[in-house]
């Protein structure tokens, strides 16, 4: 544990449950700089709680994770209790919802999967339709934008085709392939998104009760954003089968009231796939180049068999596959010397 942030962690706890610690652990975090740590109660009514823990003190009003909490709570979206707060150690006190991430089950081969992202598709269905239609007061949020979704998309050309793979690239043929499809998926119809929406990030507490974790990137942003990232997944593979199982679910929930059919539906879902996959790879190589943290470059050679079938789903944009192919077929045989 870093002594920083067990000297935060320890000064917290003597502050707020004194003699009440039987132990404090690390637990494995997201790409984020934030650390969290599982505590140990044995005085409190809970067993354990999940310190959240900043690298800067936050102002309580403003700080994301707090305001679109509070905001999920109004809605009725399940999200983690909080029972402290300490903005000047940059400390926040959470509900320990446990270890039964939906990635978990998948990885399992659960027999209740199916079920599992069923609920999960129901929930993206919940949050969409509550923040439309419940008269409370509406939080402000950023939008997604063709000016945003082409910075993610340069963001990988920067990070994984020039600094992981060390290709030179031509800008202006990827830039007209980022350009067309950045201007295509703003057009999609908006809603709130939890621009996260994937099996790490959704959590089983009990082994049942469905709990969304990690919110705090909120936006508005294209219908089929959410479902895209949850079936798509870079961290969960699920079959062909049960991504058009859940595909059909949400395009009676949700797309059939947005789209004239259901190819225009299933059309926007592999766009906002396909860039969404594009800037994951990215992001892996990101903390590979810049971070040295090569944990997540095993998952970029299955994320790239999502680009390919993508591509192969859209057929506006074969021209441009073969300005990508040759990133994506040395992305897809990354070395173990690169990995590792």
């Amino acid at each position: 544990m870093h002594s920083k942030e067990n000297n935060l962690v320890h000064e917290f706890i003597e502050n707020n449950f004194p003699d009440d610690v039987k132990n404090i652990s690390p637990i494995q975090g997201d790409a984020s700089n934030r650390k969290y740590f599982r505590i140990q109660h044995q005085k409190q009514t809970v067993n354990s709680s999940i310190a959240m823990v900043h690298e800067e003190p936050f102002d309580e009003e403003k700080l994301p994770f707090l305001r679109i909490l509070k905001y999920f709570k109004q809605l009725n979206i399940p999200v983690p209790e909080i029972y402290k707060c300490d903005p000047f150690s940059g400390i926040i006190l959470l509900e320990d919802c446990g270890n039964d991430l939906l990635e978990k089950f998948v990885i399992q081969n659960h027999y209740k999967v199916e079920d599992y992202y069923n609920e999960s598709v129901h929930l993206i269905s919940k949050l969409q339709s509550n923040d439309e239609t419940y008269k409370i007061k509406k939080i402000s949020l950023e939008s997604f934008s063709d000016d945003f979704f082409f910075a993610e998309l340069k963001h990988t050309e920067k990070f994984a085709f020039n600094k992981l793979l060390g290709i030179k690239t031509n800008k202006e043929k990827l830039h007209e392939f980022f350009f067309c499809l950045s201007s295509s998926i703003s057009k999609i119809p908006f809603s709130l998104t939890h621009r996260d929406y994937h099996s790490r990030n959704l959590i089983f507490k009990g082994g049942s009760e469905l709990i969304m974790l990690d919110f705090q990137d909120a936006r508005k942003g294209p219908l089929t954003y959410d479902l895209a990232s949850l079936i798509y997944d870079s961290y969960a593979s699920i079959t062909d089968e049960l991504k058009i199982k859940l595909s059909e679910e949400f395009w009676i929930l949700r797309g059939r009231a947005f789209f004239k059919s259901k190819e225009e539906f299933l059309n926007a879902l592999f766009e906002t796939a396909l860039q969404r996959n594009i800037k994951a790879i990215g992001t892996f190589a990101f903390q590979r180049t810049e971070k040295d943290n090569p944990r997540y470059l095993s998952y970029i050679p299955n994320t790239v068999k999502f680009v390919r079938n993508h591509f192969n789903n859209l057929k506006r944009y074969e021209k441009f596959f073969h300005v990508m192919e040759p990133f994506l077929d040395k992305l897809e045989n990354l070395n173990k010397e690169i990995i590792n």
